[in-house]
């Protein structure tokens, strides 16, 4: 699973630049500016050419924990804002996106989802996924 915020990212997979195989899997949430006055936060990007995945975080020390405990991972900024959830609640009028992991280290294949819905959440679960809840929030265009 891939996530992007940049149409020319989506594009270039699109086309075929990340290999075989790449398809879209339907699923979208939207992306908003970090902005300060507004209590949102930039979600960090980091990148592993080991496992070749991907990595986000809203959370300041989780970041910090990934930039620490591993040198494998390398900081591409920042990729879009979101709100930070507070003990696992999103605050009104934002949706709750959670995290998966497949816990494939061992096997240099490690990757993480983010989803929106809960019963995909749900469904990844019962795929033997690990369930890291609720990592970050971002607005409802629908309220």
């Amino acid at each position: 699973y891939f996530l992007s915020s940049s149409d020319a990212e989506n594009a270039a997979i699109d086309s075929g630049a990340a290999g075989p195989g790449w398809v879209r899997t339907g699923e979208a949430f939207g992306a908003i500016a970090p902005d300060a006055c507004h209590g949102s936060r930039p979600v960090q990007r980091f990148y592993t050419h080991g496992a070749n995945t991907h990595f986000f975080t809203v959370d300041a020390g989780e970041c910090g924990f990934v930039r620490r405990a591993d040198p494998g991972w390398i900081h591409e900024g920042e990729a879009f804002g979101a709100y930070t959830p507070l003990y696992g609640q999103c605050p009104a009028r934002t949706v709750p996106i959670r995290r998966v992991y497949n816990n494939r280290w061992m096997f240099n294949d490690s990757n993480h989802r983010f989803v929106a819905r809960a019963v995909l959440y749900e469904q990844m679960l019962a795929r033997g996924w690990i369930g890291e809840g609720v990592v970050m929030c971002l607005w409802d265009g629908n309220s």
